[in-house]
């Protein structure tokens, strides 16, 4: 059995940096929506138009948290400062792709159930 190589991220601490200030950022905007459409009359429908703002937001602090963006791993790059470049090894860019989905599928289960939570509030 051959061991992945020690790299356990494809997007440099700059990056990390931006997307966590753009998750929070767009999070933040989702719950404010979400307050308003709670306290507002218009029908429990429109509540799910929050998932969208709860996705991005989920998905920019899970890539910043794990050093993982999906797209990057679906392409097989690595984001430095000095660019992007091709990740060659091919066992990197199976664990890179395996984590990438993992935060994926975090992000998606955690919009979910903000959305599933705002369709109980009365």
């Amino acid at each position: 059995m051959t061991s992945v190589a020690t790299r356990s991220y494809n997007i440099d601490v700059l990056a990390r940096s931006r997307r966590m200030r753009f998750g929070l950022l767009v999070y933040s905007l989702g719950l404010v929506a979400a307050v308003v459409l709670v306290d507002s009359s218009l029908h429990a429908g429109w509540r799910g138009l929050t998932f969208v703002p709860f996705m991005v937001g989920s998905l920019s602090i899970f890539q910043a948290a794990f050093a993982i963006c999906p797209m990057r791993a679906a392409r097989g790059e690595l984001e430095t400062n000095a660019g992007v470049h091709k990740i060659l090894n091919p066992e990197q860019r199976a664990h890179d792709r395996r984590r990438a989905a993992a935060v994926f599928s975090t992000s998606i289960a955690v919009a979910s159930l903000t959305t599933a939570i705002l369709f109980l509030l009365p």
